[in-house]
């Protein structure tokens, strides 16, 4: 059965989209809306949405970054994923952004995303480029703790270059990590669209569910 949008809606959603809210989403391609479970709640949660340990998918996550966090403090994430018995990948965000300062030679690229996170805080415009690694090499270069460059490629070391206020090179990053995660696609009655949840365990034990 078709339901049609009441006037009262498409009218709320157009003042949405033209005031403030509107402005902070505008050229995103989505928008994520994060919530941030605490280790307190974890166990109610994953048993009212069903989430068990054999239904995910384990991901383990390495950050790199200097000594003193100098890029997660200037809005830069660099992040390889490592998904057992699946594709490799990895990361370089940077935020806020605007969209008018994204080259177009940036947002053509297939490996680009622009979104919007939404969450306690507010909403903040990111900017992301990511690049298939191939198996074996994330392994490989956190265990040798060189040649990180190998987890990146070219696109991904001029996107940094170009959007990132101060210079970094790759190769002289710090791994951080592990960090162990499963990860579920959730249908919920409770909910018109699917959600993503993800489990983080850190290194000192604590949990967290986004």
């Amino acid at each position: 059965m078709s339901k049609t949008i009441p006037r009262a809606a498409k009218s709320s959603a157009r003042r949405l989209e033209s005031g403030r809210v509107g402005q902070q989403v505008a050229g995103a391609e989505n928008v994520e809306i994060k919530a941030t479970i605490e280790d307190k709640n974890l166990k109610a949660d994953l048993k009212l949405f069903g989430l068990k340990d054999s239904d995910a998918e384990e991901r383990i996550v390495y950050f790199f970054d200097t000594p003193k966090l100098e890029l997660f403090r200037s809005g830069v994430i660099v992040r390889a994923r490592r998904v057992p018995g699946s594709d490799h990948d990895s990361t370089i965000k940077i935020r806020p952004v605007l969209a008018k300062d994204v080259a177009a030679k940036w947002q053509n690229n297939k490996g680009f995303k622009l979104e919007a996170d939404a969450g306690d805080k507010g909403v903040v415009l990111s900017a992301s480029m990511s690049h298939a690694v191939s198996k074996g090499v994330i392994k490989r270069v956190v265990a040798d703790k060189n040649e990180l460059s190998a987890v990146f490629d070219k696109d991904q070391e001029l996107f940094l270059a170009e959007m990132c206020r101060i210079r970094y090179r790759l190769d002289k990053l710090d791994i951080l990590g592990p960090i162990p995660a499963l990860w579920w696609k959730v249908q919920h009655p409770g909910l018109p669209f699917p959600m993503t949840a993800e489990l983080w365990t850190r290194g000192d034990s604590d949990m967290m569910l986004e």
